[in-house]
């Protein structure tokens, strides 16, 4: 059984203040117009025509942007994940990095972001554990996103054990109430407005940190 601690980091909105998905397609268009790769600029316009046209889902045009995206070097995914490294929030980062090195905790990032570039994010900061869409080791339901009871049930397959309570937990969305409702420190980051009231009256012992 695993004694250590846990503390969990969503990334989208909590560690940088943005959502990375989005950034990552403009990164995307630009290095494929680079390379003119025609073929994949090709794929890629498909793909965004289909979801203005409301064909496809937001969860198979993510899925179809990331087999687009596989044909990006380690490189220029590294390159990416230098711009997501200086964009994150400098409070959360330190709240990140004291936990990871205390070795009576685990730090897990568990995310909706693409596994395609959040391994290299995760690796570069020496995070214990990471959940991201998409990762091939993880069983995924076809239709569902990697948000909520999903974060939380893949966490606790990777961890190997149920998860009764975390340490912590870091989120700026309801999204991860599953995760923050057994969070003994429930840290709200920057939520909106409108997703602030709804936190709190929930979480009313929740902290909050801009």
């Amino acid at each position: 059984m695993i004694k250590r601690k846990v503390v969990v980091f969503d990334f989208d909105g909590t560690v940088i203040p943005f959502n990375s998905f989005r950034i990552f397609l403009i990164f995307l268009l630009i290095s494929l117009v680079v390379k003119l790769d025609i073929k994949s600029l090709f794929h890629l316009f498909t793909s965004v025509k289909l979801k203005f046209l409301k064909k496809i889902t937001h969860l198979e045009f993510k899925v179809r942007v990331i087999a687009v995206g596989e044909q990006l070097t380690n490189g220029s995914l590294m390159l990416f994940c230098d711009f997501l490294r200086m964009t994150s929030r400098p409070k959360i980062l330190h709240e990140m990095m004291y936990y990871k090195n205390n070795e009576s905790y685990i730090v897990a990032l568990c995310t909706a972001a693409p596994f395609l570039y959040m391994k290299h994010f995760s690796s570069s900061l020496g995070i214990d554990v990471l959940v991201a869409y998409g990762d091939p080791n993880l069983p995924w339901q076809q239709g569902v996103d990697n948000t909520g009871q999903t974060k939380l049930s893949q966490l606790s397959r990777i961890l190997g054990l149920e998860i009764a309570t975390l340490d912590a937990m870091f989120s700026d969305h309801l999204d991860d109430l599953p995760l923050l409702q057994i969070a003994k420190r429930a840290v709200l980051v920057s939520p909106k407005k409108n997703m602030k009231k709804k936190l709190r009256d929930l979480l009313p012992n929740s902290e909050l940190i801009h």
